[in-house]
């Protein structure tokens, strides 16, 4: 069985997450695997009194708080798991677990020893908007498929479904597993690809990559469509503003490996549609396709 690994940003305000999580488990039919890591750099000692160990950054760290934390921290996620109705936990296994430690080393870790097969994280709020914080590049950088959802969002079945494309030649494999996971719900998905003008040059691409996908997938619930940013609101509005209209309950992208000179010197799109995403937004990455 697969599964799902759901990153707790604070358990005493998890409970709505924690649904979410345990509903797309259970729908997906995975397993869950709730986790909360705690940062060694939040706890450094101020008195000499407490039990302490020497840190590598120089500082020392109190670790009876931190394992008191980690208790305090299990014990109110398994809390918040018990709430979640019988009839989705009856549904699926579930596991709770605490880390201590950086959270991209903790999560990889998850992944390359066969426990996390997907990333849920939700969105750090702050003043309404979307945050650019850890979890954003811990999606970005993640070694599996990570799901971004918007803090205190409420699960819903994925059958109307975004895929921001740009031609990327690895976008009929990322489409197919994206078939896969969804395949009980037999999603409509559009392919969008957004244009600042419709010449001649654009409508052969989109032809072209109308047809590769075609028969690179072999579903019939799937249409290519491109947009034309007339307004210059730029990718991620115009992104966000075509799946909300369309009443489309989730967006994909596929994060394309890029170059240590192109990481310089551009600015990256997918953190854009990120920090503007409105919707839950999954993202693929072009080396799980290597």
């Amino acid at each position: 069985m697969k599964t799902l690994l759901a990153l707790i940003n604070s358990p005493v305000n998890s409970e709505t997450f924690i649904r979410y999580a345990a509903e797309m488990a259970a729908d997906m039919g995975y397993g869950l695997q709730l986790i909360y890591v705690l940062n060694p750099a939040a706890y450094t000692l101020t008195t000499g009194t407490a039990a302490a160990t020497s840190h590598p950054a120089g500082t020392e760290i109190d670790v009876a708080r931190i394992e008191e934390e980690h208790r305090i921290a299990l014990r109110t996620i398994r809390e918040k798991l018990e709430k979640v109705p019988e009839e989705i936990s009856s549904r699926i296994s579930a596991d709770v677990d605490t880390e201590t430690g950086a959270l991209d080393i903790v999560v990889n870790k998850y992944v390359e020893d066969n426990k996390a097969d997907m990333l849920l994280v939700e969105n750090r709020h702050e003043e309404g908007f979307w945050v650019l914080d850890t979890n954003t590049q811990l999606i970005m950088d993640a070694n599996c498929p990570a799901l971004l959802i918007p803090h205190g969002a409420n699960y819903q079945q994925p059958r109307k479904i975004v895929y921001a494309t740009d031609y990327n030649q690895r976008d009929a494999e990322s489409i197919k597993k994206l078939i896969a996971f969804t395949d009980s719900f037999s999603p409509d998905i559009t392919a969008l690809h957004i244009i600042d003008s419709d010449d001649q040059k654009e409508q052969e691409k989109l032809t072209e990559f109308r047809e590769n996908i075609a028969a690179g997938t072999n579903y019939n619930k799937i249409e290519v469509e491109s947009l034309t940013d007339e307004n210059d609101k730029g990718l991620a509005e115009n992104l966000n503003d075509y799946a909300i209209n369309a009443g489309a309950q989730l967006i994909v992208l596929l994060k394309a490996n890029r170059t240590f000179f192109e990481r310089i010197f551009k600015s990256s799109t997918t953190k854009k549609v990120i920090k503007k995403a409105r919707l839950p937004l999954l993202i693929y990455h072009e080396k799980e396709f290597e």
